[in-house]
């Protein structure tokens, strides 16, 4: 919730770098694909390959990029959470995020307060939007050039995959959540 009502903005809070709770490593996402062929991008914004710089030039550059942080990825840290510095440091409660809990578990709660029969509506909603949802992000994929290889990535499965223990780890993680109010 407390993203919806975050976006209510004309600029999404997390979309730039101009904010007060950004930091000096924060960079905002390129369109350029730049680590998909080779490279990082610099201060400037720039794609570059290791090919153009020297071996100096190209450390400092993958250190910076290893340093650096989404626009997402503060909003979400120091501004949404406030994340201290350690434990010795609590803060405080968030009174906006002390509501956007309380409203979601009073929406589960009404939801099995009186069962099913009272909010067959709502199953029927929660049950089908999501496909609604999934149908109208396939069309939009199909329109974007290289949807294809898209697909074909989704759908080609890894067998070697299934020998790794941390795929296993997620997805019994995943199970655990998805089971969460059922406990």
């Amino acid at each position: 919730f407390f993203y919806i009502f975050s976006s209510f903005r004309s600029e999404l809070p997390w979309a730039s770098c101009d904010n007060v709770w950004n930091t000096i490593a924060c960079r905002k996402f390129n369109d350029l694909n730049c680590t998909g062929h080779g490279g990082v991008i610099d201060k400037a914004g720039d794609c570059i390959k290791e090919d153009d710089v020297t071996a100096d030039e190209w450390t400092d550059l993958v250190h910076y990029s290893n340093a650096s942080k989404m626009p997402s990825d503060e909003f979400f840290h120091n501004y949404m959470l406030q994340v201290s510095n350690g434990i010795h440091s609590l803060g405080s409660v968030r009174m906006e995020l002390a509501l956007c809990l309380f409203l979601a578990w009073f929406i589960v709660y009404s939801a099995l307060w009186k069962g099913i029969k009272s909010f067959g509506k709502l199953v029927y909603f929660t049950a089908l939007f999501p496909y609604l949802i999934l149908v109208i992000l396939l069309i939009r994929a199909v329109t974007l050039p290289g949807y294809m290889d898209g697909i074909h990535f989704y759908l080609t499965p890894k067998w070697e995959r299934l020998l790794d223990v941390q795929v296993w780890a997620d997805a019994s993680i995943q199970i655990f959540f998805s089971l969460g109010v059922t406990w």
